[in-house]
């Protein structure tokens, strides 16, 4: 403990005043009752009456001491209470929330297994008012490109199958557009889905432009499963 001889506590309140006055024999005895109690901060042993006063956390308030004749006021010092006093511990319990980020995946560009009849009931909004920029032979729907070549269900690099669901919102932009390499073999249009449901009426096989539109069931391509070296196909940019 620290101890300060011929001083005593000036209390800035009344808070300030003592828990426990006890009658001690000596200074040591008034010290050692003051370490035993957990709550015991400080003591002040006055040898005219043996008393001996015990102070607990309300002393922060004090302003200072005060000097007063056969008095004598002890500090406990952490680490030295019988038996030893437990470390002040801090628990912080830190709450995060995540935010949810909610992705709607639009259903139009999933390859599908459905049949022709499925395909024609699909509805056309885009989702993005952004526009794509495309090469001469391909056409930009919806923020991305796409393109008609003889590629047998191959798609250059950068680029995917589309799907009959996509061919159906955009199959008239194709007017007046080429192939992009190779001149198909077949009119049906291979996409990503299982059945070929577009097929070109008048412009088919032949070197380009296309002076009409892939239609459903264009030259008999309805649940169809064509599959030629050069098969027409649709790709779209990733």
């Amino acid at each position: 403990m620290s101890i300060v001889n011929q001083s005593q506590f000036r209390c800035a309140t009344t808070t300030c005043s003592p828990y426990a006055i006890v009658t001690v024999l000596n200074i040591r005895q008034c010290q050692m009752n003051c370490l035993e109690q957990a709550q015991c901060r400080a003591a002040s042993f006055r040898q005219m009456n043996s008393s001996c006063q015990l102070f607990d956390n309300s002393i922060n308030q004090n302003n200072s001491l005060k000097v007063t004749v056969e008095s004598t006021t002890m500090i406990v010092i952490y680490g030295t209470r019988a038996p030893p006093e437990q470390p002040i511990t801090t628990s912080t319990t830190t709450s995060s929330t995540t935010p949810t980020t909610t992705t709607t995946v639009d259903s139009r560009y999933i390859p599908s297994a459905s049949t022709c009849s499925v395909t024609a009931a699909t509805l056309c909004t885009t989702t993005t008012p952004m526009v794509a920029t495309c090469q001469s032979y391909e056409v930009s729907w919806n923020n991305n490109c796409y393109y008609l070549d003889g590629s047998a269900g191959n798609c250059a690099a950068g680029y995917t199958l589309a799907t009959n669901a996509i061919l159906h919102c955009l199959s008239s932009l194709f007017i007046g557009k080429n192939y992009r390499n190779t001149i198909s073999d077949n009119c049906c249009i291979t996409t990503a889905d299982t059945y070929q449901c577009y097929g070109f009426n008048i412009t088919c096989n032949v070197a380009g432009p296309f002076v009409d539109a892939p239609s459903i069931g264009g030259d008999s391509c309805f649940n169809a499963l064509q599959s030629n070296p050069r098969q027409l196909t649709l790709c779209r940019s990733i």
